[in-house]
């Protein structure tokens, strides 16, 4: 049984309001240290927690309001298909064009109008 005995969170936001963190998660019980780490503009989206027990978001949408973690593409499928008005796929490509298009189409009513879809890479050690 895996208990969780302490977690540390540190997030902030960059100067150009994209959100960079390290969460971090200490597990006493078997000496593991998990982490999810962000920083969209280097493109940096990396967890070692495989399992998902501690970190199960494993995508990530940085939009020119705000951001969301999703833990499968069902609901980052979902959650897009209501920002671009239709039906998308739950692939990371056809989620990721959904949203090029969207802006494509959009992008002269608001110039700030971003979108950027990321999967988050596990890694070991």
């Amino acid at each position: 049984k895996k208990r969780q005995n302490s977690e540390k969170k540190q997030t902030r936001a960059t100067s150009d309001g994209i959100p960079s963190s390290t969460n971090i998660n200490f597990s006493e019980l078997n000496d593991n240290l998990y982490f999810m780490e962000q920083e969209p503009g280097c493109g940096v989206f990396y967890t070692n927690d495989a399992s998902g027990d501690y970190f199960p978001e494993r995508y990530f949408l940085d939009s020119y309001e705000d951001w969301e973690y999703f833990e499968n593409l069902d609901e980052a499928a979902d959650f897009v298909s209501k920002i671009v008005g239709i039906d998308v796929e739950p692939n990371v490509n056809a989620i990721q064009n959904a949203l090029d298009a969207y802006v494509e189409e959009h992008e002269e009513e608001n110039e700030d109008l971003f979108y950027s879809f990321h999967e988050f890479e596990v890694c070991n050690d």
